[in-house]
C-alpha cells in the first residue's frame, strides 16, 4: 500500500487498522450508552442499522470490491439474511419471559463488622 509517494508496510497498516478498529469500538460504546439513557434500546438500534446501512452502501459501491454483478448481488442478499438475523433474535429476546440481569442484581453489598 502507498502512501503519499512513501510504502506503508503490511505491518504499519495491520498496526493503523487495529488502531482505528479500537477507537471506534470506544465510540460506539460510549456513544450506545447515551443513546439508550437518552431515548431508549429502540432508538440505538435504530441508529445502528442506520449506520450500518451507510456503511454498507458505501462498501459495495467501491469499483474494486466485487468482480462481478453477481458476487454483489449474492454480498446483498447475504446482509440482508444477516441483517434478518439479527432482528429476529432482537424479537425473541424482547419478548422473553425470564428478566435478562442488570447491574443492579449483580451489585454487591458490603456490611461493616
Amino acid at each position: 500500500m502507498q502512501l503519499r509517494g512513501g510504502m506503508l508496510s503490511q505491518d504499519t497498516f495491520t498496526a493503523l487498522a487495529l488502531l482505528l478498529w479500537y477507537a471506534a469500538s470506544i465510540v460506539n460504546n460510549q456513544s450506545s450508552k447515551i443513546l439508550v439513557g437518552r431515548l431508549g434500546a429502540e432508538a440505538l438500534t435504530l441508529t445502528q442499522c442506520i449506520i450500518a446501512s451507510v456503511c454498507g452502501s458505501l462498501v459495495l459501491r467501491a469499483p474494486p470490491a466485487f468482480a462481478s454483478r453477481e458476487q454483489l448481488r449474492d454480498t446483498a442478499l447475504l446482509a440482508a439474511a444477516f441483517l434478518a438475523g439479527c432482528y429476529s433474535l432482537n424479537a425473541c429476546l424482547a419478548s422473553m419471559c425470564a428478566p435478562l440481569p442488570t447491574l443492579a442484581h449483580t451489585r454487591v453489598h458490603i456490611t461493616e463488622p
